[in-house]
């Protein structure tokens, strides 16, 4: 589950802001839920304009498709944007999103290894004493 490699970077809301004129994925691509079987995923595929992710529960599919509203400078009505819009939050909203979401930096080999450590059961005590 590759969202668990992933942790949010530490920025103040000025910065978090910069990161997200820059980047604007949530804005130019739509990421929906999948309810679908193999033969469907096999489309998907095979249609192309689509990648298919997990978060290890759920399947998605992403997409671009550009909100009218956004350009490279940012969003055109950032001040008066939708309720949603701002309650969006990237990777905090989903776990799916945060391989895309630039607030958030992978963790490191070692980072890894210790929240793994974490994770893994206690030894069974099979052996020699």
């Amino acid at each position: 589950m590759y969202h668990l490699f992933y942790k949010r970077k530490e920025l103040t809301d000025e910065e978090e802001q910069e990161v997200c004129k820059k980047c604007q994925f949530c804005c130019r691509y739509m990421i929906e839920p999948l309810n679908a079987d193999h033969s469907r995923l096999e489309f998907l595929k095979a249609w192309g304009g689509h990648r298919i992710v997990t978060d290890g529960e759920n399947v998605y599919s992403i997409k671009p498709f550009a909100c009218k509203q956004v350009t490279d400078e940012g969003c055109k009505i950032y001040k008066e944007r939708p309720y949603w819009c701002k309650q969006f939050k990237g990777g905090d909203t989903s776990n799916v999103w945060i391989p895309f979401c630039r607030l958030y930096e992978p963790i490191s080999e070692d980072e890894k290894f210790e929240m793994l450590k974490k994770m893994a059961p206690p030894p069974l005590g099979i052996g020699p004493d």
